[in-house]
């Protein structure tokens, strides 16, 4: 399908709140096609109180992005510093690889992988760039799950891709989103910190 057939099927599923399942594919393919050619982002640090919000329904702290005003005062003031810890990414890799849900028999640099299986389990896209090991996850959903184990076990098979406290969780988001997604349980999922970038698919690159 062309660019532009996708721009419109994403911009009409986007306007009824019961179609953003179906927009949300289209966002994501818009997209990872951006990002094969190109990674340019500023991603930001999500910030989350240390404790359950009253009205929230998951028992764990949730995560929010920065990206837009929150209305809790503490929250606004974790995202005013974190706004002061913006990181720029320029990546432009080398090639686009597929993976099975076995993963890759390897992992390169500057390679962007890319699962067969759009809904892959655990994983959109992620590259090796510099010292640092990027997941990036695309949704234009207010809640998401974030960070499931099964990564860990993924990447257990290659020792050469950087330590666990140099990969950086990308969410990938339309402008003007508020996402929340709640803290893992998962004691060594816990200490990985989470990003978001807003990536707006109408406009070109």
């Amino acid at each position: 399908m062309e660019r532009a057939e996708q721009l419109r099927l994403y911009n009409f599923f986007a306007k009824v709140p019961e179609s953003r399942k179906m927009a949300g594919v289209f966002y994501e393919a818009l997209a990872q096609q951006r990002f094969q050619e190109k990674i340019s982002l500023s991603i930001i640090p999500m910030v989350k109180l240390d404790r359950r919000e009253p009205t929230q329904k998951s028992k764990m702290p949730r995560w929010y992005t920065s990206h837009v005003l929150l209305t809790n005062p503490e929250l606004e003031a974790l995202r005013q510093n974190a706004l002061r810890h913006v990181i720029s990414i320029n990546i432009v890799p080398s090639r686009t690889e597929e993976f099975t849900d076995n993963g890759p028999s390897h992992i390169e640099q500057d390679v962007l992988y890319i699962p067969e299986a759009t809904n892959h389990e655990s994983l959109d896209l992620f590259i090796w760039h510099g010292d640092h090991l990027y997941f990036f996850q695309f949704t234009i959903s207010e809640e998401h799950d974030g960070v499931k184990p099964r990564v860990f076990l993924f990447f257990n098979r290659f020792p050469n891709i950087p330590q666990v406290s140099n990969w950086r969780f990308v969410f990938i988001i339309e402008p003007n989103l508020i996402l929340k997604s709640p803290q893992p349980w998962a004691l060594d999922l816990r200490g990985v910190p989470l990003f978001s970038a807003v990536v707006d698919v109408c406009q070109q690159q």
